[in-house]
Formats: C-alpha cells, structure tokens, sequence
C-alpha cells in the first residue's frame, strides 16, 4: 500500500471503484434503451415543427435545421462514443477533488489521506495535554476535558464525511443519467431539463468546496488552539484557548450544514444533503410546538376553515365583521405557523 493511503482514503477507493463498475455498465445499459424514447421525441418534434410551419407559427426552417444538426452531434457524443465520461464526467470529478485538497490544507494527495494525517495531528498534540502530577483527582478532570475535545473534534471530522459523502454521491447519480438530459437540451421545448440538470450538478459540487473551504480554515484555526495548550491545568481548565479549540468545532459543524445553503443560494436551486435532513428535523419540531400551542389538530383545522369562511363572505358581511374575520384568520395563521 502507498505511503499517501491510509483507511478512510481505502475505504473511499473501494467504494468508488464499485460506483465506477456500476457506471459504466449502467450507463451503457440506460442509454441504450433510451435511444428508442430520444429518437421518438424527435420524430415527434419534427412533426410539431413541420406542423406550425404549415401553420405560419413564427416557425423557422433555420431553427430546425440548426437543432437537428445539434441533436446529431450530441446524439453522436453521447450515445456513441465515450466522450461523455472521458471528456465530462472524469475531470469534472477530478477538478472538484483537486479543489477539495487545495482548500482543506492537505499535504496529501489524496483527500481522504490528508483528513486522517488532520485527525492523527490532533490525536498526537491531544495525548501530550495529560498533567504532569500523579494526583487521580486530575487526571479524572483531565479525562473528562480530553474526551470533550475528542467528541467535538470527531464530531466536526463525521459531520465533514456526512456532507462529502452524499453530495460526492449524488453528483455521481446525477452523472449517471446526465446523458438524457445532455439530450434534452438539444430541443428548445426541454431545454429546461438540462438547466435544472445542469444547476444541481453545479449545486453538488459547491456544496463538497465550500465545505472543504470551512474545514480548511476551521483546522488551522484549531491546530492554533491546541499549539497553545501545552499542557492541562486542572485548577484553571476552562482557559480562552481550550474554550476557543471547542468553539472552532462548534462552528465548524454549524458552517457544514450550510454549506449547502452557500451552493443552492449561487445555484438557485432549494439546499439538499445534510442541511436538508436539519431542516426537515426543525420543521417538524416546530410544527409539532405549534400543534401543541394550537390546540388540537381536528380543532386547528376546525378553526382555520371558520376563518377561511369569514374571509370568503366577508363582503356580506359588515365592516367590522369582516376585519373581526381577516384579523382572526391572520391571528390564528401566526399562532399555528401558517404564512
């Protein structure tokens, strides 16, 4: 085994290499029968343009004739030849990884071998804080400051792999039929296919830099810290600098999950991977304090449909009643978490 791999970054391998068999067998699978469906599209196509031409439907021939030739070429790039994951796929994979060890300060090659030299440096610097007496009494307190480190740290470290994990995953799936929508965006009709395709790809990929930028910066910030302490004092353990090791980490797993919220607000697209699991957790937390605060839910519904009923004959009814309804509709929308 090389020097330059470790566990995580074999592990890594392993599973890639299964993801790579997978791709290139299903992918050649897929497309092919997708040949027959692309090909009726075009026909279709075809026929809906000859169609609005005969009609003068501000229909060009120049338009058709430059999208046949473009759907040829692609149809040629992608279905017949290997360009597509030699040319696309690869790099674009490689860039993004290449990306991901230039922003986490590896001195590895690989990313997943410079995470565990990271994990190591703090394991080694972590193991030298033990005080120097013989007093049990300390060495329990230094236990217990030691593993808070150690949770936090690794919590921050498989937060990290959480987050790389299934965005590096899910920009493999969207690969894997990214050739239909390369298609797709041939014809002017589809076209927002490919867009959609194309932005949650990008989405994926910001997502794994931007949280290899936060990692990054957060383990220079802790490698500081730990520099810092060179040893624990009971007497005084919650110093600035081991204070300033935890909140690092705190706010390093807070900037994990919004590093999807960072790619979707440069995308324009909605924030998946772990950020969305946190958010649908919160949601359904805050929906259930608001079922809670509301009463019942037979009741809630009970009392929004009379609301909603004030609201819809509020012009047969008074003018007080009517701002009596509207008020209560919005008060009892607020009150249950209805915008």
């Amino acid at each position: 085994m090389s020097a330059d791999i470790t566990l995580s970054q074999e592990i890594f391998n392993t599973i890639v290499s299964y993801y790579d068999g997978y791709l290139t067998a299903q992918y050649d699978t897929l497309m092919s029968s997708f040949k027959i469906f692309f090909r009726s599209v075009l026909i279709i196509w075809l026929i809906y343009c000859g169609y609005k031409l005969a009609s003068n439907k501000e229909e060009s021939w120049f338009d058709i004739i430059k999208t046949f030739l473009l759907v040829l070429v692609v149809y040629t790039f992608v279905l017949e030849t290997d360009a597509y994951r030699a040319w696309i796929v690869n790099p674009f994979i490689g860039w993004v990884n290449d990306l991901c060890i230039f922003f986490a300060r590896g001195e590895s090659s690989k990313l997943f071998s410079a995470l565990d030299k990271q994990a190591l440096f703090f394991m080694d610097h972590v193991g030298k804080l033990w005080p120097s007496g013989w007093n049990p009494l300390d060495y329990f307190i230094a236990a217990v400051a030691i593993l808070v480190m150690y949770f936090m740290f690794f919590v921050m470290f498989f937060a990290f792999l959480v987050i790389y994990t299934i965005s590096y995953f899910s920009l493999c799936i969207f690969f894997l039929v990214g050739g239909i929508f390369i298609l797709f965006g041939c014809i002017k009709a589809t076209r927002g296919l490919f867009f959609a395709w194309l932005r949650h790809v990008f989405q994926f990929a910001l997502t794994i830099i931007f949280a290899s930028i936060t990692l990054g910066l957060s383990f220079n910030g802790i490698k500081q810290s730990i520099a810092k302490i060179p040893h624990l004092d009971v007497s005084n353990i919650f110093t600035f600098d081991y204070l300033s090791l935890l909140a690092w980490c705190a706010i390093t797993i807070a900037l994990f999950l919004k590093s999807p919220d960072f790619a979707a607000g440069l995308t324009s697209t909605m924030a998946g991977s772990t950020a969305g699991i946190a958010g649908a957790m919160s949601t359904a937390a805050g929906a259930g304090a608001a079922g809670v605060a509301g009463g019942t839910a037979s009741g809630a519904a009970g009392a929004v449909g009379a609301g909603a009923w004030l609201y819809n004959n509020r012009k047969d009814l008074g003018g007080g009643i009517r701002d009596l309804g509207s008020s209560a509709t919005q008060a009892l929308k607020d009150k249950i978490g209805i915008k």
